[in-house]
């Protein structure tokens, strides 16, 4: 019996220790920073708990617990930013064999708010702070957030993953690219938020263009173009009408607008607005002045001219505008347009007694708007260049051009100029040098106007025949600078050297400045023409450190008269008559064929270099040179003329020159009294009538003799007597007997027309029909083949 009931203590003893004697444990609300609960326990076994720890965020929590009766105690904790629902574990220290477990759920939450909004593409993010969100899977509970943006619901939830916890109090959703207001709930088993409202972000503007009747706004959140029906904007107050938008993005607007008039310096203020939600702020888009260029003048003050845009002295209203021009301290006063597009403006400006007034900042407001900040500065007395010519009297001489600089301020400031300098070239030159002073040449320099005498002032440079086109820099004794001008000089033809036949040539060409690269070695732009403004040379050869000479090779021509002009960097050669002409090579007669026709003479001539211009074309028979009225051309080419001529010749044998462009051929000499003709005299006729009648009447008596003789013949055989005939043999041959005949060969006709071939110093006469031969197919069969390759 004892046994039994030390059998049954041990076993009470093993099962109180397996069981915890919390038997249960109820959670009240939780405030934003306590948590209370009721303990339950075994009154037979008191507990004492101690500490409290969670699974999740692995936290310690130390309970501060009061009995609340026999088996039940009121305890609390600390709760903090990272608490959160999760499985907490109660450690009884009288109890330690078993702990009691619970999942406690944080049903309050607290500081819920969003901490940023989305932008309206890419970077769409709404994210959320709070405390006591966060979930708790998969068995305690899950959070749930429902949005609304035009009228469109979107849910996202923790359990696929749609809401991301960044930290234990920050968490997120991707709301997708939209516009407009957004309306969120959010929600757990036991918690709903009231409505949150948010927006998208709203627009910014961050800069606006405009250019012809076109504004261009750009920044961020306009929206994508789907959101059209969206967008407002408004100018001045004014709304835009949603039509005159031709594109627009997220990051752009561009739309038309007939409410600025881009000669006006003014401002508009702009608003967007996309779904109701606008800029924070009005922007300002102030269409500024503009400073292009300005004058200078000099130390004692003057007028002075400002160019550019929007540089109006009245309103587009035609009320006068405010204005202001500075120039460094000085006030530039009387301000008002020179022309109606406002795009310069002209103010006085005072003397200045301090010659190294320079750079001086340019101020101009205009109705307070002031304009773009500009590079252009003002200076006093700075020299400037205007404009310059590359003048010569005489083409053919190597000292005789010059360059004339036209400008202003070239002086200082007591009106001196021979302490000024240029430089051109890469090579500085003084005024007061000794070149000048030789040539009397610093009495027509002055402030306005200063004349270089190129080859005296670059004789004792190297390089002169090396003169290239290049920029050309005035200085003046306070190391004032002008502006930069671009020199061309002007090609130069003296002489032409070579000659071209239609197949083209080698030609030289002398002269100065056939400059093939700039000073800086870029290329120029360079060619070389004829009359005709047309491209004549290629294969351009130049001699090592010379520009004045230069061989190329002239294209096949098919004129005889070829002008050659260069044009380096847009400038046209200066060549007198003489010197741009290319010799053309003289014509050569080699045949010449005559055939009289009634009264008129049929000239064919064979040779070369005969060119295809009729007008160019002289005839001389002897020493005479037939007027234009005394020939014609019928056909030409540069190998063959064909020509009528009513011309008497009264000389046998007469020399023919051909003169092309006044260029005289070689002297032919011609047998005028044996040259065909085409109608035969009368006697020549009566001749050839009579010949014929007699070889007839010859050729018939001979036919009739040679008849008569047969006959007679066979009446000599039919004769033969009987007698004869039996003693013939019996057999009998076949026998071919034909009737005696005379075979007549073939009489070639006379021609009626005859044609002389004179070659050099003999004359050949033949009876031939002359064949009528036109142009080209003239000279491919009668001429002589030609060479013109000389």
């Amino acid at each position: 019996m004892i046994q039994h009931y030390l059998l049954l203590f041990i076993c009470t003893i093993l099962i109180s220790k397996s069981i915890s004697q919390i038997y249960d444990i109820n959670f009240g609300g939780n405030t934003q920073d306590e948590l209370k609960f009721l303990v339950n326990f075994n009154e037979n076994n008191p507990i004492n708990i101690t500490e409290i720890k969670t699974d999740l965020t692995n936290q310690s929590y130390i309970p501060s617990c009061v009995n609340n009766s026999l088996n039940s105690q009121i305890c609390k904790i600390q709760l903090n930013p990272i608490s959160q629902s999760e499985k907490y574990t109660f450690i009884d220290v009288k109890n330690p064999t078993t702990q009691f477990k619970k999942n406690v759920t944080l049903d309050n939450k607290f500081n819920l708010k969003i901490e940023s909004q989305p932008k309206t593409r890419n970077e769409t993010i709404i994210k959320f702070s709070g405390l006591y969100f966060q979930p708790y899977p998969p068995g305690l509970y899950y959070l749930t957030i429902i949005t609304t943006n035009l009228n469109i619901n979107k849910t996202f939830s923790s359990s696929n993953g749609k809401i991301k916890f960044t930290s234990p109090t920050t968490f997120q959703i991707d709301i997708g690219e939209s516009v407009g207001d957004i309306k969120i709930s959010i929600k757990e088993p036991s918690y709903q938020s009231p409505i949150l409202t948010t927006y998208y972000q709203r627009p910014i503007i961050e800069s606006i263009e405009f250019e012809s009747n076109q504004i261009t706004i750009r920044g961020d959140n306009f929206g994508n173009s789907i959101y059209l029906e969206y967008i407002v904007i408004k100018m001045n107050s004014t709304i835009q009408d949603q039509s005159s938008i031709i594109e627009n993005n997220n990051n752009i607007i561009i739309f038309n607008t007939s409410q600025i008039n881009d000669n006006f310096s003014n401002q508009f203020q702009f608003e967007i607005s996309i779904a109701n939600i606008s800029n924070s702020n009005y922007f300002i888009f102030q269409n500024r002045p503009t400073i292009e260029s300005i004058n200078t003048i000099p130390y004692k003050g003057g007028e002075i001219t400002i160019s550019g845009k929007r540089l109006n002295s009245k309103r587009f209203d035609n009320s006068s505008s405010e204005i202001e021009i500075k120039i460094g301290d000085y006030i530039c006063s009387s301000p008002s347009n020179i022309n109606e597009d406002n795009s310069s403006i002209k103010c006085n400006l005072p003397s200045s007694s301090n010659e190294n007034d320079e750079n001086l900042e340019i101020s101009i407001k205009i109705d307070s708007i002031e304009n773009n900040p500009s590079p252009i500065k003002f200076t006093f007395n700075n020299p400037s260049i205007s404009r310059y010519q590359h003048e010569y009297t005489n083409i053919d001489s190597n000292n005789d051009d010059k360059l004339i600089i036209f400008g202003d301020n070239f002086d200082n400031s007591k009106g001196i100029i021979d302490k000024s300098s240029f430089t051109f070239n890469g090579i500085t030159i003084q005024l007061n040098n000794t070149i000048f002073t030789n040539i009397n040449n610093n009495n027509n320099n002055n402030k306005t106007t200063l004349i270089i005498p190129l080859p005296q002032l670059f004789n004792n440079n190297s390089n002169k025949s090396q003169l290239k086109n290049g920029d050309l820099i005035i200085h003046t004794p306070n190391n004032k600078l002008s502006n930069s001008i671009s020199i061309k000089l002007k090609p130069i033809i003296q002489q032409t050297k070579g000659s071209i036949n239609k197949n083209g040539g080698i030609i030289t060409i002398i002269g100065k400045y056939f400059n093939l690269k700039r000073f800086n070695n870029d290329n120029t732009q360079f060619n070389i023409i004829n009359q005709h403004n047309i491209s004549i040379c290629n294969d351009y050869k130049q001699p090592i450190d010379s520009n004045t000479i230069l061989i190329c090779n002239h294209s096949p021509t098919k004129s005889v008269i070829n002008n050659i002009f260069i044009i380096i960097d847009n400038q046209l050669s200066s060549n007198n008559n003489n010197n741009n002409q290319i010799e053309f090579q003289k014509p050569i007669i080699q045949s010449i064929q005559l055939q009289q026709e009634s009264s008129t003479t049929i000239m064919n001539i064979f040779g070369y270099n005969f060119g295809i211009e009729a007008s160019l074309i002289q005839i001389q028979i002897g020493n005479f040179i037939l007027q234009n009225d005394e020939f014609s051309i019928n056909e030409i080419s540069f190998e063959n003329i064909q020509l009528s001529t009513s011309f008497e010749f009264e000389e046998s044998p007469t020399n023919i020159t051909i003169i092309v462009n006044n260029q005289k051929s070689n002297e032919f000499e011609v047998d005028t009294i044996s040259r065909g003709k085409s109608g035969l005299s009368i006697g020549i006729i009566v001749g050839i009538v009579l010949s014929i009648v007699c070889v007839s009447i010859v050729l018939l008596l001979s036919i009739v003799y040679i008849k008569k003789k047969g006959k007679e013949k066979i009446k000599d055989q039919e004769q033969l007597s009987e007698s004869q005939l039996e003693n013939l043999p019996n057999r009998v041959e076949n026998v071919d007997i034909k009737k005696p005949g005379i075979d007549q060969p073939e009489r070639t006709p006379l021609d009626d027309k005859r044609y002389i071939d004179i070659g050099r110093g003999s004359s050949v006469f033949a009876i031939k029909k002359l064949k009528s031969v036109g142009g080209s197919e003239m000279t491919k069969n009668l001429a002589p083949s030609l060479d013109n390759s000389t």
